[in-house]
């Protein structure tokens, strides 16, 4: 698959991901060791673990009751940086999908989207996203970010463009990782939350982050040719849907 065309696919995917939880979302929407990685290879498990069993999905009606309880910041940290806080739970399992999921539609989107990642963890970060977009709205240059990747892993972003809509709260920043001219780096926010995309072929690297809650990214490690095109962005429009 061309390169360029399936890093647009997932930028894609992540305005309309964003798109779709600020302005559909129904309901409510309101220290371990510092570890710090440059890019490197993905921390992914093997593919094999993507076919592997899952606890039994829980009864519909005992779902409805966990989202009713929803919560923000549902897991422990077990590790973090200045940036960024890492939770322990493995996020493609069904018992932490149900805390992670705002409703049903989202649950279902969730347990779908398994057979084509590698890998989902929900991070906290500390703001870091809100304070460059508000230094490039005031005319400060913002050359460079830092995101989050899997299991403590930082990824530095050379920042090559940046734009706003009147306003100025929602936009995107897009780049680079840092010696990897083939990389795409794109982040989209709007109305106090992000998504990001992190494709770069020398790395195996295939990140895809969602927004949970402001200050939350629910960061994925995506099959890239199972994920990417309409078939995934289609998907990830289910979670705009009404309880």
């Amino acid at each position: 698959m061309n390169f360029r065309r399936l890093a647009n696919s997932f930028w894609l995917l992540a305005v309309i991901a964003l798109v779709g939880v600020v302005f559909f979302w129904p309901g409510k929407l309101s220290s371990p060791e510092k570890i710090a990685v440059a890019p490197a290879a993905d921390k992914t498990v093997p593919a094999s673990a993507v076919a592997a069993p899952t606890p039994s999905a829980p009864e519909p009606a005992r779902r409805e009751m966990l989202f009713a309880m929803f919560q923000k910041r549902p897991f422990a940290v077990t590790g973090e940086t200045g940036n960024y806080a890492w939770t322990t739970n493995d996020g493609r399992q069904p018992q932490f999908i149900l805390e992670l999921a705002h409703n049903e539609l989202e649950y279902q989107r969730m347990m779908d989207e398994n057979s084509r990642i590698y890998r989902r963890q929900l991070v906290y970060h500390k703001g870091a996203f809100s304070l460059a977009a508000q230094a490039a709205r005031l005319g400060q240059p913002v050359s460079k970010l830092t995101l989050p990747g899997l299991d403590g892993q930082e990824l530095h972003m050379e920042v090559l463009k940046s734009e706003f809509e009147a306003g100025g709260d929602r936009g995107s920043f897009s780049g680079r990782l840092p010696g990897r001219e083939d990389s795409l780096v794109t982040i989209a926010f709007a109305g106090g939350r992000e998504a990001f995309t992190v494709v770069s072929p020398a790395d195996n690297l295939n990140l895809v982050a969602e927004p949970r809650e402001p200050g939350e990214l629910v960061v994925k490690s995506i099959i890239p040719e199972l994920y990417g095109g309409s078939f995934g962005a289609d998907d990830a429009m289910v979670t705009a849907g009404k309880k």
